[in-house]
């Protein structure tokens, strides 16, 4: 008779690599060998998907990850291109599994959704003035295809441009703290930021914060462009929180 494992407290539980790391990596490996240079433009999703054998979620997957250590930008409409060929350390293991779906506490979202709140408002707090025009075409732009997708109701597409407009703002201070602060927020909260725009009842109501919040910048209101921002988390962290408590 075949005698099962049990489980216990002594057993060590193998975590397999996911699809999206294993082209991560293999993607970063070919940067850091030169393989892709610093502004040089990326294959299409569609043809790394078809190189490595795997579907284009996988390769966006990974070409977020890459982008979030500062290796890659990817453009709305333009493509992905290589900015850095050096590696950037990434989140010790144990923060992130603080944050996986087996670990996951209400309290610890909490407090990560809090630091995340102040960070955003330092961060619009900290924009260089001499910069705001550029920003604010930037923001035009990330919000062109953000209201294309609300519009169509692609809500994975709504996840993405709105990051890259949180992600926008971050690279506009002054400094380089808050921007790579920043990254390594959003390299934790991606994937709960993404189940939120999936689950949020009005993604059009997001819209027209962000647009309040640029509008705001274009005419260098900076302290209500802050206000704007905090009332625009507290209203998401708190249906996220309360969707949160259900799947619970």
């Amino acid at each position: 008779m075949m005698v099962r494992p049990q489980k216990g407290k002594n057993m060590e539980k193998i975590v397999r690599q996911k699809l999206y790391e294993q082209v991560a990596k293999r993607l970063q490996e070919a940067i850091v060998k030169g393989r892709y240079k610093v502004g040089e433009k990326l294959p299409s999703e569609r043809n790394l998907a078809e190189r490595f054998g795997v579907n284009r979620l996988a390769v966006r997957e990974a070409l977020r990850t890459l982008e979030t250590r500062g290796m890659v930008k990817t453009y709305p409409g333009e493509g992905t291109f290589v900015t850095n060929s050096t590696v950037t350390p990434v989140l010790p293991e144990t923060l992130i599994r603080l944050f996986t779906e087996d670990h996951l506490e209400i309290k610890a979202v909490d407090e990560l959704l809090l630091i995340r709140r102040y960070l955003e408002i330092a961060i619009i707090k900290n924009i260089n003035l001499k910069n705001i025009d550029e920003l604010v075409r930037q923001l035009d732009y990330i919000l062109d295809f953000y209201s294309s997708a609300v519009q169509a109701g692609d809500r994975e597409k709504v996840a993405v441009y709105d990051e890259q407009y949180h992600l926008a703002l971050a690279r506009a201070g002054e400094g380089k703290v808050l921007s790579s602060i920043a990254e390594v927020v959003w390299e934790i909260i991606r994937k709960y930021q993404r189940l939120y725009f999936l689950q949020c009842a009005f993604p059009e109501k997001i819209l027209e914060y962000l647009i309040k919040i640029k509008n705001q910048l274009s005419q260098k209101k900076i302290d209500a462009a802050a206000q704007t921002m905090e009332k625009l988390l507290i209203y998401g962290d708190l249906e996220f929180r309360t969707f949160l408590l259900k799947k619970k």
